[in-house]
């Protein structure tokens, strides 16, 4: 059994976060392409440097390898933790593209925290 946590939306790309044993990431439109498990203390941050790195201008890509194989990524197993670290800061850095998160009940804790670090606003909306 899963619970369904939330959609974080940016232009015309929707992701859904679903908790099977840990929380993971896909693509509303690909279902069964790739899909990341976020660290749990980026876990919106890596979702928007996975899946909306074509949206951002940043100096380096640490998913280039791991993206469009339709496979499960897992972040906190990538080799080069150094390179996804300065992306994460990166991007936190930055103003970009309008997110919105919506989800179901209270908003999980770990993303609540991840979204305090960033500075473009994330607007967030509960579903009832």
């Amino acid at each position: 059994m899963s619970d369904f946590l939330a959609i974080a939306v940016s232009d015309s790309k929707v992701i859904h976060l679903v908790d099977w044993d840990r929380p993971c990431w896909f693509s509303a439109s690909s279902p069964k392409g790739d899909r990341l498990i976020p660290s749990p203390n980026s876990i919106l941050t890596d979702a928007i440097l996975f899946f909306f790195q074509d949206q951002l201008s940043l100096s380096s890509d640490p998913f280039k390898d791991q993206r469009g194989l339709g496979t499960l990524v897992d972040c906190d197993r990538l080799p080069d933790q150094r390179s996804l670290e300065e992306a994460r800061l990166e991007i936190r850095g930055k103003k970009h593209n309008f997110f919105l998160i919506a989800h179901f009940g209270n908003l999980d804790t770990l993303i609540r925290e991840d979204i305090t670090r960033h500075k473009t606003e994330i607007l967030t909306a509960r579903i009832e």
